[in-house]
């Protein structure tokens, strides 16, 4: 009776390979749904706004909108902080997968980033100024987005649903 073992076998083989493929196709038919934070501060005006794009748990894509008033930065005007702003900008450009960019204006900084996970270089982005990873995140490649609600929401950021963020006054 081998023959009848091998055929049984041979089977489930088979199906297990089918759920395989079933959770490999599930992964990526996942809806990608987003979850935005915000950190506002009126009296010191800054207002930072984050997007995360994710399926399941994995964040695929993130964009950063920032706005940071010259007194937060600890200055008065634009020439103050151009040139420590513009080396740190400067880090973010040519890195596969990111785009970032600042504008100066009257009362303070924009920068918007967006970062595209599946194209990205983990361990350039590891090096970025105001970058968290973590050790896990450049062995796995990956962006956990209950790691990131949790990192955040430690850091005084409230989850924004609905994209009704708040507007400094």
């Amino acid at each position: 009776g081998n023959t009848m073992k091998k055929g049984y076998f041979k089977q489930l083989l088979i199906s297990f390979l089918a759920i395989i493929s079933l959770i490999i196709l599930g992964a990526c038919g996942a809806q990608e749904k987003t979850m935005s934070f915000q950190r506002i501060d009126q009296s010191l005006q800054y207002d930072l706004r984050l997007t995360y794009y994710y399926k399941g748990d994995t964040v695929t894509k993130q964009t950063t909108n920032s706005f940071l008033s010259y007194k937060t930065l600890g200055a008065t005007k634009k020439e103050d902080v151009k040139d420590r702003i513009d080396k740190a900008s400067q880090m973010y450009q040519n890195i596969k997968g990111i785009k970032e960019k600042v504008t100066y204006e009257e009362k303070g900084v924009k920068e918007t980033v967006e970062i595209n996970f599946n194209k990205v270089d983990f361990d350039k982005l590891a090096t970025l100024p105001g970058m968290y990873t973590d050790k896990n995140t450049r062995k796995s490649k990956k962006i956990s987005m209950k790691a990131s609600k949790e990192l955040l929401t430690s850091k005084g950021f409230k989850e924004i649903t609905d994209g009704k963020f708040e507007k400094l006054k």
